[in-house]
């Protein structure tokens, strides 16, 4: 990873060849849901944490025009905010091709939005100006972006450094750091309302991926490494193990008002 000593942005140099494997580029290495026990366990701890995204959302989203919701897999919660809602899920293709031709597809091809949620995603893509610049011709005059992306200066990054799963290294190509982000959103023609750290339970098990990611339920169930239901098991135990002992250290993260994401809210500007 490649540091601007300007603005502390991170890139991954050289990108990534396009592998030909989506999974590679989604979140396929996250929990599968509630259909299996660590699934159910890891989806009620993180209910905290959408409740606050849920609640940063209404804050910047005031009145009752459509909403465009972009994910790579994972929950929406769109429908939530009670707005008229189109979902795009760019499971299968490259965030920045996808956009365009996914409302094309969908008969929206020139529909405006009030505001538009990215979670995720754009650190993922090749180039995040082009990104950025489509959603921006895609609000409404004052429209909202939403944006949720790693925060490279949370406590387990700056512990581990390069062992941070958060890196996530080759889906992720860039890493924003708040003064990095703010300049991308204003040459992308948007000026910055908000930018907040957002903390959770999720944080500890970020950390124990990063200590121990042969032990994590997602990556493990991708490399089909459990060999028996008594070995997938144990290793469930001993992933939940160590979180729980390493949440001490998130939760003095959370105290000191850190996380390991970013919440970003900007706001269409008029040139």
């Amino acid at each position: 990873m490649l540091e601007c000593a300007e603005c502390g942005l991170l890139r991954l140099d050289p990108p990534p060849a396009d592998s030909g494997d989506p999974s590679l580029e989604t979140d396929e290495l996250r929990w599968n849901g509630p259909t299996v026990m660590p699934g159910r366990i890891a989806s009620w701890l993180q209910r905290p944490t959408a409740r606050r995204r849920l609640g940063f959302a209404r804050r910047h989203i005031q009145g009752s025009g459509p909403v465009l919701e972009v994910r790579c897999g994972g929950p929406w919660f769109a429908e939530r905010i009670r707005n008229p809602a189109v979902r795009l899920d760019l499971r299968r293709t490259p965030p920045d091709e996808g956009v365009s031709c996914a409302l094309a597809d969908l008969g929206l091809g020139s529909m405006d939005f009030q505001a538009v949620s990215v979670l995720h995603m754009v650190e993922r893509t090749a180039n995040p100006t082009t990104l950025l610049k489509e959603f921006r011709r895609r609000l409404t005059p004052g429209g909202k972006l939403l944006l949720q992306v790693p925060n490279p200066d949370s406590w387990p990054a700056l512990l581990l450094g390069g062992w941070w799963a958060g890196f996530d290294i080759p889906r992720k190509r860039f890493l924003f750091r708040p003064a990095g982000l703010g300049r991308l959103l204003s040459e992308c023609g948007y000026e910055l309302v908000e930018c907040r750290r957002l903390y959770g339970a999720e944080d500890a098990l970020s950390l124990a991926a990063s200590i121990a990611p042969a032990l994590h339920p997602g990556i493990r169930r991708f490399l089909n490494s459990d060999r028996t239901p008594f070995e997938a098991a144990a290793r469930d135990l001993l992933f939940w193990t160590l979180a729980a002992a390493v949440s001490p250290l998130t939760l003095l993260e959370a105290i000191s008002g850190s996380g390991g994401s970013l919440l970003v809210a900007a706001r269409r500007r008029e040139d």
